[in-house]
């Protein structure tokens, strides 16, 4: 080991490895600027003091974290979101009701007096016109049942 190679403050290794690699978390100099992330992660979470989790002990750093691509803990806190489980709810049930309404299942061409009709006009037709309140009543249900939905969603985040 010479002097102005990098070695870890903490285990005083040298070895540096994409797996494990020497990095400078803050603005130390010297012998303490380099750490492996392994160690320091280590060190963050069994040191006594609490601030090391956030900061360095020497210099009072923050350190910045910041999200890798496919990161699961990221995924999962983004997920965990209300907004994000609204988005997601919001943007499958419009897919599935209208891959349902486009292929007559389920009798839900009841969703096409909202967004129209992809294979026509947008008009209501034959027999479904005179039936508005069916369709009042189909949309007040859907409202509500998303409603109810969303009240769990939200309820079991808390």
């Amino acid at each position: 080991m010479t002097d102005d190679e990098p070695c870890c403050r903490i285990c005083f290794d040298t070895a540096d490895s994409s797996a494990n690699p020497l990095f400078r978390p803050c603005h130390c100099a010297g012998t303490s600027a380099w750490v492996h992330v392994e160690c320091l992660d280590t060190w963050r979470r069994t040191s006594v003091n609490k601030r090391s989790f956030y900061e360095c002990d020497a210099c009072k750093f923050k350190y910045k974290f910041g999200a890798r691509v496919g990161d699961q803990i990221f995924v999962a806190r983004l997920l965990s979101t209300a907004g994000a489980i609204h988005a997601l709810a919001l943007c499958l049930g419009s897919l599935i009701g209208w891959a349902s309404s486009a292929l007559g299942l389920t009798g839900m061409h009841h969703a096409r007096f909202v967004v129209g009709d992809w294979f026509g006009p947008g008009t209501l037709r034959g027999a479904d016109r005179d039936n508005a309140f069916g369709h009042v009543v189909a949309l007040v249900a859907i409202a509500a049942g998303l409603c109810i939905a969303f009240y769990w969603i939200y309820s079991s985040l808390e």
